[in-house]
């Protein structure tokens, strides 16, 4: 059987079955969208400039919220109770006049540009809707984020093999793909920003791992626009920063350092300000300054973290509620620290102050999503001490392999089911509790729009 687990088997089924779940998706669910919610707000600069040729974004606005001008939100004053009182899917109000910027960030409409452009194009060849919206430019959103998708796993399982052998990585890369939410929103929330900052992240550790081995001015670059993109896609994950240079930095000897950090800020530098010129240039226009904070009603409360409601709570997409298989990361922690890998030790404590830095941010539940989506950029960082568990246990007598083996393809189970119900509509939403998980959990026949009025009548 394991000769058939190989990376290319594995990449060739991935890829067919993301596309047939994806299409699935699309004629299945009724109103199915791939440029939904939040990704509006990061897609939006697109149809914005090359069909609407309307950088106020009011055309797009008026699109998606179907108003007209006296219908737009008043300018307020936002509380700590509405922080979000100027908004709608990410846009925010500018002026009286009816003027809108997106606070999102412009990474994904830059990656997603070949894709859209082949999209509209063809919508103008054919004489179909120009909108930016209509089904061809779904299929191609939908489409790229697959084909990121496939990248991540590629990078993912790089990474791996790195460090272990081609069986470990192998288990472990199908842990990835079934026992986390990327899955989900490689297909159901394709617009989403969370697996292209996945990829670019993992990136940068593959690469770094590849200068270490074989250091070069190209490999330097190559991370420099990597982090670009990075920040590009969401501005604050320029943070992941730290990870690549620690651990290039880490490998080398004391006298060696001080040349080593000039040449990564110089090559870094470059390239990051080379990639974010989109952005810059947005904000500029926008605001009239090269750097802006968009998210300007939300805050960090450092008092008052709330780790246990991140970690553990249902109703805070709980990461460890909703992906239990990635509670390896402690004993595989160990595991990693153990084995003196140089990026165990730079990788765990950024996790932690991440994780201090999602707890502590306002919404930290980070609204409606299939498991802790903040975590998602990140997941790599837990995938490679989940690799040490595996490599232990393989090692181990054969009825512990046979017990960990279930443990783990029940928890692989518990994943695909608990992301079914989520697409089915019976945990997105706020009515859901406990007591409503218990009750829907086997539910193959909910109908999940009755079941939502249900909640909201409760």
């Amino acid at each position: 059987m394991f000769k058939f687990l190989t990376y290319k088997n594995i990449a060739i089924v991935m890829a067919v079955a993301t596309v047939v779940v994806s299409a699935l998706l699309f004629l299945n669910m009724n109103n199915r969208r791939a440029i939904s919610s939040d990704g509006n707000c990061y897609y939006s600069i697109l149809p914005a400039i090359f069909i609407d040729q309307d950088i106020s974004f009011n055309k797009r606005y008026q699109l998606y919220a179907g108003t007209s001008d006296n219908a737009h939100p008043e300018i307020k004053v936002c509380t700590k109770e509405n922080p979000l009182c100027n908004e709608y899917l990410g846009f925010l109000r500018a002026e009286a006049n009816g003027t809108w910027s997106v606070k999102c960030p412009l990474g994904l409409s830059v990656v997603m540009s070949p894709y859209f452009f082949v999209a509209d194009g063809i919508v103008q060849l054919t004489g179909g809707v120009r909108d930016g919206i209509s089904p061809i430019y779904q299929y191609a959103i939908a489409l790229c984020t697959i084909v990121f998708f496939q990248l991540a796993m590629f990078l993912t399982y790089k990474v791996l093999r790195h460090r272990f052998s081609e069986k470990v990585s192998l288990i472990t890369l199908l842990i990835f793909i079934f026992g986390t939410n990327i899955l989900h929103y490689a297909v159901f929330e394709p617009s989403f920003p969370l697996v292209y900052s996945y990829t670019f992240i993992t990136a940068t550790i593959y690469l770094a791992d590849l200068f270490n081995r074989k250091p070069s001015n190209q490999l330097s670059l190559l991370i420099g626009v990597c982090i670009g993109f990075i920040t590009l896609v969401r501005n604050l994950n320029i943070i992941a920063a730290v990870i690549p240079f620690f651990l290039i930095m880490s490998e080398l000897k004391a006298d060696k350092r001080l040349k080593m950090l000039c040449k990564l800020a110089l090559f870094w530098g470059i390239a990051t300000i080379i990639v974010m010129i989109p952005q810059m240039a947005y904000w500029y226009i926008s605001s009239g300054n090269i750097i802006t904070y968009g998210y300007q009603n939300e805050w960090f409360d450092f008092t008052q973290p709330h780790f246990i409601e991140v970690l553990f709570h249902l109703e805070s997409n709980g990461l460890f509620f909703w992906h239990p298989i990635l509670l390896l990361i402690l004993p595989g922690g160990y595991l990693w620290l153990r084995a003196k890998d140089k990026l165990a030790y730079i990788a765990l404590p950024f996790l932690i102050i991440f994780s201090y830095l999602i707890a502590s941010w306002w919404a930290f539940w980070f609204g409606f999503s299939f498991g802790h989506r903040a975590f998602t950029d990140y997941l790599i960082i837990f995938i490679i001490p989940i690799a040490y568990v595996i490599e232990r246990l393989l090692k181990s007598k054969l009825y512990l392999k046979v017990l960990f083996a279930l443990v783990i393809i029940f928890l692989l189970l518990l994943n695909l089911i608990q992301m079914n119900n989520y697409w089915r509509g019976i945990v997105d939403h706020p009515g859901l509790n406990w007591e409503t998980y218990k009750e829907n959990f086997f539910d193959i026949n909910i109908d999940s729009e009755r079941r939502l009025k249900q909640l909201y009548q409760k």
